[in-house]
């Protein structure tokens, strides 16, 4: 400011310009009130001002000058700061939204793959079940109905079969007749039965696989869908708390700023009626006392809270009740599936040093084609799954591994990563003996 030119107050001559450089020092709040009772005692004494007056008051209009500048630049960062406020919370529900399309929406798309997968697996299984249970009652009506010719326990016995006698040779041939318009019908009827009852473990094992994946792939989902909305929920309420103490701060700057630009128009006015003729300071004085500011350019839109991106975490999880007869037991199927346990999901538990996450968790499959190379640890005979996922764990080059239950039993470590997209094996050999393929979901 300029009123270090003005700091000589005993140079400068009159009582006027005594007072006015007295009112620099006053506060800018008190200001207009100390130089409108100037003024007051001016009006009427046909005072003339002096060169140390006039500069007195230049510096007291430039100092308002830089207040109101001040002011508004001011009012544009509180401005951007509300602005800003609002923004923040916004983003809260915009990272929310990106993540329900994104990463969220990947995994509900997966979970409702790996249902559908499911539910036609057990649609098909109670297919087979139907068929199998229509092909051996065919079996078991003609089993309990006929009766193998009556020749059948004495001609076809080893002395008739071995036979040098003709008689006895053409009585082994007649009752061979016999016993070949019986036996292949029969046997036809008893080979469909074993068939469909051999297969229809399998199809459940393949099932029960199917289920497993979709357990899982609902688990993810629900992780996902949790943690975006957590996340949301916290970011919000830090946010908000930010909020509203900034605007606690920015509401009391504004009204301190509309009071202070209110006084610095009325100290301007103040400032005319000194430079007034004579004759017009009166009326001058009056219009001043009379001034009411418009203060609308420092008005400050304060915006609500933008609302959150719906994000419902509240669904039921994978074994509760709800769940199971929602996505189980209500299904067509299930009368006519052998569903194995659910598999809930799995809490990640932190301790000081270890964190459990989805890489840690074994899923069991169908066994796939393709199971990679052998590495070192497989366990034969099989003991228990546990002991077989502890090898493949204690092995770095081990990334699933294949069971079996029976010819023989045992698990067998495999370098190959394992997803749920892997085609199935089909060979016979390995569904009779029982096998599945566990595997983790990397990256």
């Amino acid at each position: 400011m300029l009123s270090e030119q003005l700091m000589l107050s005993e140079q400068l001559q009159g009582e006027v310009t005594k007072k006015l450089v007295q009112g620099l020092h006053v506060e800018f709040a008190n200001m207009d009130k100390y130089v409108e009772s100037l003024v007051a005692e001016v009006v009427g004494n046909n005072h003339t001002m002096s060169e140390p007056e006039k500069m007195a008051l230049k510096v007291i209009v430039e100092m308002v000058g830089k207040m109101q500048n001040a002011s508004s630049i001011q009012h544009a960062e509180d401005k951007a700061e509300i602005d800003r406020m609002h923004d923040l919370i916004q983003n809260c529900s915009l990272n929310a939204a990106a993540a329900l399309r994104g990463d969220v929406a990947t995994c509900e798309q997966s979970m409702i793959t790996s249902r559908t997968s499911h539910a036609i697996c057990r649609r098909e299984e109670g297919v087979m079940k139907d068929d199998m249970e229509v092909t051996c009652s065919k079996y078991d009506s003609s089993r309990k109905s006929s009766s193998p010719p009556s020749c059948f326990s004495t001609d076809l016995a080893t002395d008739f079969v071995q036979a040098t006698d003709v008689v006895k040779r053409k009585q082994m041939e007649a009752c061979l007749e016999l016993v070949q318009g019986w036996l292949p019908p029969f046997y036809d009827k008893y080979s469909a039965c074993r068939l469909k009852t051999e297969g229809q473990p399998n199809k459940t094992q393949d099932c029960n696989a199917k289920q497993h994946m979709f357990e899982q792939a609902f688990c993810l989902y629900d992780s996902k869908l949790e943690d975006a909305c957590d996340v949301q929920m916290n970011c919000r309420a830090s946010s908000i708390s930010a909020r509203n103490k900034a605007y606690e701060g920015v509401k009391a700057s504004e009204a301190a700023r509309k009071a202070d630009f209110s006084a610095g128009k009325r100290l301007l006015c103040f400032t005319d009626v000194l430079r007034a003729n004579n004759t017009q300071k009166k009326e001058t004085l009056q219009k001043c006392q009379g001034l009411t500011a418009n203060t609308s350019k420092f008005d400050i839109t304060y915006h609500s809270i933008p609302n959150a991106t719906a994000c419902n975490k509240g669904q039921d999880k994978p074994c509760s009740n709800g769940w199971n007869k929602a996505e189980y037991e209500t299904q067509a199927w299930y009368n006519k599936s052998k569903i194995a346990s659910c598999q809930p999901c799995m809490q990640p538990t932190t301790t000081t040093t270890t964190t459990t996450t989805q890489a840690d968790l074994w899923i069991e499959r169908s066994l796939v084609a393709d199971e990679g190379r052998d590495v070192s640890g497989s366990i034969t005979p099989l003991t228990t799954v546990d002991a077989c996922k502890q090898a493949c764990d204690s092995n770095s080059n081990c990334k699933s591994f294949g069971v079996c239950q029976r010819n023989p039993s045992g698990c067998w470590m495999k370098d190959k990563i394992i997803t749920p997209s892997d085609a199935i094996g089909r060979h016979p050999r390995n569904q009779n003996r029982q096998c599945t393929t566990w595997y983790k979901l990397y990256g």
